[in-house]
């Protein structure tokens, strides 16, 4: 079965197609035939922009801002744009009346007038642009795409393409908002939906399940699918759908542990670009996970927009894969450090620090495995999952965030009693001493006895009580 085939079936497209119809439905591998109209209206009949500046940033390989080169460099080659851009054609309706020419069913009447060279059935995908309408006009503002290949009535019969549209508001604008914006919408028309994120407000999506949900708040900061007006790649789990990766270079985990070598996701590779590790998660929706994907990133290509990537010993990213019955493939990018350095970040802000570093681990308690950033060799990753023994997992189950917040309770104490008493009597001062360092012996004891782990952030507020301990003697001392 070949890649274009495999790439269809994994993305649902054969669903609603018979399989005699199956040629005239587009691969997401090859090229990508495509028809570009500029259309305006009876009462806003201006051209922002010219057929040859959109035929440029559509169709033109050699203009690295372009459809073409983004399309063929985040596919390693396996998929290019062709097609036409059609001269301004002003349809018979205002702007508010625009989907009596630009719905999936109303499209056959746009064709009529302004001709499809070769017959409509020789296009994959037809893309609309036209100008930006003021707000409150019922004709979209921004952009929209159908999922993948749908069944569009023209005059030459039905035929299997997607339909984009794109508002564009100024021709300054074409090589930068409006590019990245068709590059978002092609990935609809290609068939995948959104890259979400995942935040969780432990360390572990395995630990505490029920506090990890996709967020309300803003999607995957590293991917073109969840956050418009970028221009990165798409993730593992979106190429192997598109089949824009080899089915060999998604490595799935068998006995443990198991290292295994990955090579940036933005380079061509006969090694592997992403690591499979069975995982099955709940979502809303209908929606469920079976499995994280693992991959490194790095600031190469188009994925120079991240300079926080052009560390070697950062940018192992894992994110689960989601779907369901009749529902469109998402992914989840997990936040394996959420709020590391505020409660109060952003969205993106708090994202900015999503994967792995050198030496760190994922642990997941459900599935009873980890995920480790183990090494750096020959410009790839070297990821190593394992599975993680009881006595491992009870350390994993610790509510170490308990036992810090105990430990900065014991020294906020001896701060404020410090700051109060300038010169304290002995006696006093002995008996706060006694109670702080009960306070905070107690709670890690009783870590310890949870199997709780009591290092890291736990061992220097320790050694900050000590500290501040011998301050306050001294302070005391006549």
């Amino acid at each position: 079965m070949n890649r274009a085939l495999i790439a269809m079936m994994s993305l649902g497209i054969l669903a609603s197609f018979h399989t005699s119809a199956l040629a005239q439905c587009p691969s997401p591998v090859g090229e990508q035939r495509t028809l570009v109209i500029l259309a305006n209206f009876l009462d806003e009949s201006s051209e922002p922009f010219t057929r040859a500046a959109i035929s440029d940033i559509v169709l033109n390989a050699a203009n690295p801002d372009s459809l073409n080169a983004y399309v063929q460099e985040v596919s390693y080659g396996t998929a290019w744009v062709t097609g036409e851009v059609l001269d301004w054609v002003t349809v018979p309706v205002n702007a508010a009346d625009c989907d009596s020419f630009f719905d999936v069913a109303t499209i056959g009447n746009l064709l009529d007038l302004s001709g499809a060279p070769g017959g409509a059935a020789s296009y994959g995908r037809f893309v609309i642009v036209h100008p930006l309408q003021s707000s409150g006009a019922s004709c979209p503002r921004g952009a929209t795409s159908t999922l993948g290949p749908v069944p569009l009535a023209t005059s030459d019969g039905s035929v299997c393409a997607s339909l984009m549209r794109v508002a564009v508001s100024d021709a300054s604008l074409l090589e930068t908002t409006h590019a990245r914006t068709l590059i978002h919408e092609l990935g609809h028309s290609l068939g995948v939906s959104h890259a979400q994120d995942l935040e969780c407000t432990r360390r572990s999506v395995g630990d505490v399940p029920q506090v990890c949900e996709v967020s309300s708040a803003g999607r995957d900061r590293y991917d073109v699918m969840g956050q418009v007006g970028l221009r990165g790649h798409y993730n593992a789990i979106f190429k192997e759908a598109l089949g824009w990766i080899e089915p060999t270079a998604v490595r799935t985990v068998g006995a443990l542990p198991s290292s295994v070598s990955i090579d940036p996701l933005e380079l061509p590779t006969t090694g592997v670009h992403a690591v499979r590790v069975p995982a099955v998660y709940g979502m809303d929706g209908g929606r469920a996970s079976t499995h994280y994907y693992v991959t490194y990133r790095q600031a190469i290509g188009v994925d120079a927009i991240f300079p926080e990537l052009a560390d070697p010993s950062t940018g192992v990213m894992i994110r689960l894969n989601s779907t369901g019955p009749g529902l469109a493939i998402e992914s989840a990018l997990v936040d394996t450090t959420p709020n590391k350095t505020s409660a109060t970040l952003s969205h993106l802000d708090d994202s900015a620090d999503v994967s792995l570093s050198l030496g760190e681990v994922y642990i997941d308690r459900r599935h009873g495995l980890s995920i480790s950033f183990s090494d750096v060799a020959a410009g790839s990753a070297i990821v190593t999952v394992d599975a993680i023994s009881s006595s491992a997992a009870q350390l994993a189950k610790c509510k170490e965030a308990k036992a810090r917040a105990a430990g900065r309770r014991a020294f906020d104490l001896l701060q404020a009693f410090a700051r109060n008493q300038s010169k304290p009597n002995a006696a006093r001062l002995g008996a706060h001493i006694a109670r702080a360092r009960s306070t905070f012996t107690k709670t890690f004891a009783q870590a310890e006895q949870r199997g709780c782990q009591t290092i890291g952030d736990g061992g220097a507020i320790g050694a900050k009580v000590d500290a501040l301990v011998d301050d306050v003697l001294q302070s005391a001392s006549p």
